[in-house]
């Protein structure tokens, strides 16, 4: 999976379609990160519960977080953990779904 296809499945999983101007297909990881940053400012508890409802890890977002400290903005540390779990999502149901239809 390309990775505009998991920026548009994150965006659609977020909500953030109506918020952001462009299409789905059309979001770049710039919109991603903006929106992100913007929220660790204005709104932590939504971000939080994105956190949670994407199911990035909490041990690992502080650690990359502490580790960017200076290099990079929050928002883009946690887009890089929210695609990071995207993929791991889709690569995790790609092998056990082909292990069933192999079953079959």
């Amino acid at each position: 999976m390309e990775a505009t296809d998991v920026l548009a499945l994150l965006a659609d999983k977020l909500g953030i379609n109506e918020e952001v101007s462009r299409t789905a297909q059309e979001l770049k990881f710039e919109d991603l990160v903006s929106y992100l940053d913007w929220l660790v400012q204005h709104d932590f508890n939504r971000l939080v519960a994105i956190l949670y409802r994407i199911d990035v890890n909490e041990d690992k977002a502080r650690e990359r977080l502490a580790e960017s400290q200076g290099k990079h903005t929050p928002g883009y540390v946690i887009a890089c953990l929210l695609l990071e779990r995207e993929r791991e999502k889709i690569a995790f149901r790609a092998k056990y779904s082909s292990n069933r239809q192999d079953k079959e």
